[in-house]
C-alpha cells in the first residue's frame, strides 16, 4: 500500500475521542470514496474538504536531473475533521495559484 493510506491508517482518526480540536491531512480525493473508510468519514467530524481546481504539481528532491512532470495527474484536498463538527461535510473548491477567479 502507497502513502499516504498506509500513514493515514496509523494516526488519522477513528473515534471523535481521539481528536485534537482540528485535524487535517493532504490526500488524494480517492480517500473519499472508500467503503473501508466509512466510519471515519461519517462518524468522526469530517467537517470540511478543500479541492484543489488544479492539479497540484509535482515536487522534486533537490539535485533532482529527470523528467519534471508539470503534474500529479491526481486530484487532492486537504481534509479537515472537527472534533466540535456536526451535520455534513461541505466541500470548498481552492486554487494553490492564489487566483481568486472562478476560471480553472
Amino acid at each position: 500500500m502507497v502513502p499516504p493510506a498506509t500513514f493515514t491508517r496509523g494516526v488519522g482518526p477513528r473515534s471523535g475521542r481521539e481528536l485534537v480540536p482540528r485535524t487535517y491531512f493532504l490526500l488524494r480525493l480517492a480517500f473519499f470514496e472508500s467503503q473501508r473508510r466509512s466510519h471515519i468519514l461519517k462518524n468522526v467530524g469530517l467537517a470540511r474538504i478543500h479541492v484543489f481546481r488544479r492539479r497540484l504539481p509535482f515536487m522534486h528532491r533537490l539535485g533532482w536531473q529527470g523528467p519534471k512532470n508539470s503534474n500529479s495527474g491526481m486530484a487532492f484536498g486537504w481534509f479537515c475533521w472537527d472534533r466540535a463538527h456536526t451535520g455534513p461535510t461541505t466541500i470548498h473548491r481552492i486554487d494553490w495559484t492564489g487566483n481568486r477567479g472562478d476560471a480553472a
